[in-house]
């Protein structure tokens, strides 16, 4: 991803526990699908945790590989022009 990810569309997936973090890790890599290990970002929790993120171009397979590997996401948030928007809903009742 180009050094100036911040200013383009990308998506966050925030985990319950580093367990289920790793886990989507595996099944990313293993698919070939671009992504980063990424703090999370206060703007949407207050906990100390690492999320994963990956190009909004990528969301249609994402979510896809979610629901095939059974991977328990907790929140899916869109950045795009330096905003957080939730986007969980999109995801089918993957996440929770």
């Amino acid at each position: 991803m180009p050094e100036s990810a911040n200013d383009l569309n990308h998506w966050i997936i925030l985990f319950r526990s580093i367990h289920h973090v790793l886990a989507t890790e595996r099944v990313l890599k293993e698919r070939g699908i671009w992504f980063d290990l990424v703090p999370a970002s206060r703007e949407l929790t207050s906990e100390c945790s690492m999320a994963i993120r990956f190009d909004g171009n990528d969301v249609e397979a994402v979510k896809a590989i979610l629901a095939v590997d059974r991977v328990h996401a907790h929140y899916i948030y869109e950045r795009q022009g330096g905003v957080y928007r939730d986007r969980t809903d999109m995801f089918d009742g993957l996440c929770g």
